[in-house]
This record gives structure tokens, sequence and C-alpha cells, in this order.
């Protein structure tokens, strides 16, 4: 890195105070207050952000040795998996944004317990590099795709997961990946990493079919990622704080009806396998079986 390359990565930063429900408060830095970004504001005001999510995340990662953020964005989900893993655990987290990724740099420093690596690049089914298309207002909202004709886009690095760990056998790990549509490349590309073989893996996910299909995919590429794994989906609510059974037939069979409503708007789905430590730390939340 050069004397100039050195000042333009330098993230603008605002230090904040996290708060999340059962951990000690801690300093965490997120985009300027003017940005208006969605994290930022809910940091700002509340000292924490999609506070169920980040219960379910709480319970759910002491259970695992590994951690895979995948879009960490400025490392909220990192940030917390290195106060909750068990010491010697690993995380590794991706983010392909340069601002987003020096805020990242800066929230997963200091903290020795576990074992985090930081890569600046997107997950997908090749090694290259690709167009990130950036969100004007939502930092963490870019994407591998246009879903705007205006955006604004940068080249980033990309990689997969299998080409990330050398197709080395990993042990059953919980992975977090909010990609906007680019989940059925990543599975291509992280076929060994995501295998089925570890039957105790989970995952929390975003289902969003307008994302799917603008990333080139189709809905049934992102169902049949999961065909074979042993891990069953939920519907996470938030306002409710509850998650409700659905199967990934069903998934893509609402989305292939063609009604508007289903193909636009994004579910968040929790994938844990019954009967494992990880679905009883979150047993408790399931409604509707």
């Amino acid at each position: 890195m050069g004397f100039l390359d050195f000042f333009q990565a330098r993230p603008r930063a605002f230090r904040a105070e996290a708060r999340p429900e059962g951990l000690a408060p801690f300093p965490f830095f997120v985009h300027p207050p003017e940005t208006e970004a969605r994290l930022t504001r809910a940091v700002l005001r509340d000292g924490t952000f999609e506070p169920f999510e980040t219960t379910l995340v709480q319970r759910l990662l002491p259970h695992f040795d590994m951690f895979l953020d995948l879009s960490a964005g400025v490392g909220w989900y990192t940030a917390i998996a290195q106060r909750v893993m068990k010491a010697g655990s690993e995380i590794h987290a991706f983010e392909p944004d340069q601002q987003n990724f020096g805020l990242l740099k800066l929230n997963a420093a200091g903290e020795r317990r576990v074992t985090t690596r930081l890569t600046r690049a997107a997950l997908s089914d090749e090694v290259g590099s690709a167009r990130l298309f950036h969100s004007p207002m939502e930092f963490g909202e870019h994407s591998l795709f246009a879903s705007e004709a205006a955006r604004r886009s940068t080249s980033a690095p990309i990689t997969t997961l299998d080409a990330y760990f050398s197709n080395r056998p990993l042990p059953p790990l919980f992975a977090k990946m909010d990609t906007r549509g680019n989940e059925p490349r990543i599975f291509r590309g992280g076929a060994s990493a995501l295998s089925a073989r570890p039957k105790e893996s989970a995952y929390i996910l975003e289902f969003w079919p307008n994302g799917v299909l603008g990333a080139g995919e189709t809905v049934d590429a992102f169902a049949s990622s999961f065909w074979g794994f042993a891990q069953q989906p939920f519907v996470i609510y938030h306002e409710t704080r509850g998650l409700r059974p659905i199967t990934w037939a069903e998934l893509g069979g609402r989305a292939k009806t063609g009604v508007a409503t289903m193909r636009q708007y994004a579910l968040d789905i929790l994938a844990v396998t019954p009967g494992s430590q990880a679905y009883f730390a979150v047993a408790d939340f399931i409604t509707g079986v």
C-alpha cells in the first residue's frame, strides 16, 4: 500500500457505544450520523442493531468453533461473535466495500480471545474481480448486481469459500450471509466448505427472490442449495421475536407463484438441524409447529 493509498483507505468513522442485551457496553464505530445509514441510526439511537437477530446469534455462536460472517459490513456480528464465542474459536469475516472494511477493521481490533481473520472480498463462485454496485443510502446493501440503473460501481475482489479454505474439511460452523441474492453462487463456490456433511452447522441467510433473479440466478437455485441438508428452515419474525417452520420447497413455490409482493420482499431465514445443540438454544422462539 502506497502513501496515498493509506489516506484514501481511512474510513470516515463515528465512535458510538454498542449496548446489546446481555453484553457489557463496548465501543463500536459506525458511518457518520449524517449518512442516515440504518445500522448507524439504530446503534446511535438504541445501542443495538437488529435486536432479535442479534439475540439469535448470541445464543447460537457459543455452540460453534467457527463463524463465517459473509458480507460483514462494518462488523456488527463479528464484534458480537468476538464476545460470545469460546476462546480459541475462529471468525472469518468478508466485506468487499472499502469504507465498510475500514470500519470492520476498527471494530474487530483489540479482541484476542478468538482468532479473527478479515478479508476484503465478496464471496461468489469464482476468483477474480467483479463490479460492486453501491447503494446510495445503505452501506449494508451494496451488491454484485445493479438493482437500479443509476447505481455507482467500483471494482472489488471476489473469491470462493473453497478457494479461501483450500478445500480443507471444516468443522460444524455457523454462517451468516446477507449477500443480496448472491447465495446460490456462494454455495456453488463453497460446495466443500458449506457441504451437507456437518449436520450440526447452522445458517442465517436472506431469501429475497428479486435479488436472486437480479443476480442472474433462479429461485430454484436458491432452494436447491439446501437439498440434501439436514437443516430445517425457519422464518425469522423480528417484531414478534418468533421462528416459524417452513420448507425449502414452500419457499421456492411461494416465490414462483408470481405474486409481486412475495417476489419483492425479503425473508430472513434461520436454518438449523432439529435436535442439535444450536436448535435447542433457540427452540423457545419456535412457534406454529
